[in-house]
């Protein structure tokens, strides 16, 4: 008689009414994913011929850069058109972007996404949503004081930026989906100090280094959000489509104060690719409305800065 053969203990199964949803799915390959970079960053030369002596600053150049961050932090909400309590909870983000980065000029162009979970618990009542964020940007900085020290570099630009949400919340029945959408320019100051030794240790090569600081402040902002009820009278009629779902929706203009700033802290390896480590904080508010909605979030990073070109 053939014995029967035992189940592979080590095979995970997740019990029934837990499957992983969609943005946890790519979260988590997303981790995945920045551990291998970061494997091939120390490796990866993808311009040897064109390296630059080790007596450059450490801005390299006008140097391009693909560059690829992933991050974790506090998310707060309160949108009044629903509940004027704070739903507070865990983010995760993820970045990418391409940059060119100099002493006279930084240029970027990024996609980020953001999702967590937010709970709110007050009075013996617990209610909890996710919040997914997605933002794209494209920046211009423009040096200033050029005569100044070689040690800083002052720049200042702007940023154009549409940041957009997605929001679910059972608990709030016929508003547990809410979507808006905030379009903002930014005017953009930069500091950067070079913290780069002129010499190295026990004979070492000397690490090129930087720390930076940036503030962006909206000077154009609007918002595109829905009405008092997120069920809009284009579902009560049943429409449906793009004419149901985006119905009693309302674009204002100037409608929106948003501020945020970041600290970066850049190493830069001898394969003239870098690690940058920063903390992040950015905040909107809509003014002037009788549902006014606030958003905030602190964020740790990581980002990996693969060099693809040296001029």
């Amino acid at each position: 008689m053939q014995q029967r053969r035992k189940p592979n203990a080590s095979k995970c199964v997740l019990p029934p009414g837990k499957a992983l949803s969609p943005g946890k799915k790519l979260m988590r390959a997303a981790r995945s994913t920045f551990v291998i970079l970061s494997a091939s960053l120390l490796t990866v030369n993808p311009n040897h011929s064109h390296a630059q002596s080790s007596g450059d600053p450490s801005y390299l150049g006008n140097s391009k850069y693909i560059e690829i961050s992933a991050g974790t932090g506090l998310g707060r909400l309160r949108d009044f058109a629903t509940s004027p309590l704070f739903y507070e909870g865990s983010v995760s983000r993820i970045a990418g972007s391409l940059s060119r980065l100099g002493p006279m000029r930084d240029i970027s162009t990024g996609i980020v996404v953001t999702r967590g979970t937010l709970t709110s618990d007050y009075n013996d009542h617990k209610a909890q949503g996710t919040l997914t964020t997605f933002s794209v940007h494209h920046a211009r900085l423009y040096q200033i004081f050029k005569n100044g020290s070689d040690r800083w570099n002052f720049k200042v630009g702007g940023e154009a930026n549409l940041t957009g949400n997605l929001r679910i919340n059972q608990s709030f029945r016929n508003s547990a989906v809410g979507i808006e959408a905030f379009p903002v320019v930014f005017g953009t100051f930069k500091v950067t100090k070079d913290l780069s030794r002129t010499t190295g240790r026990r004979g070492k090569e000397p690490m090129k280094k930087s720390l930076s600081f940036k503030l962006n402040a909206s000077i154009l902002s609007s918002s595109f959000r829905n009405g008092y009820s997120y069920l809009g009278i284009g579902q009560v009629v049943d429409k449906t489509g793009i004419d149901g779902l985006l119905d009693d929706y309302r674009f204002k203009a100037f409608g929106v104060n948003s501020l945020s700033t970041s600290v970066d802290y850049t190493l830069w390896l001898k394969n003239k690719n870098g690690w940058r480590f920063s903390y992040g904080w950015e905040a909107y508010k809509t003014r002037k409305d009788y549902a006014d909605f606030e958003m905030a979030s602190h964020t740790l990073r990581v980002a990996l800065l693969f060099n693809t070109k040296n001029n």
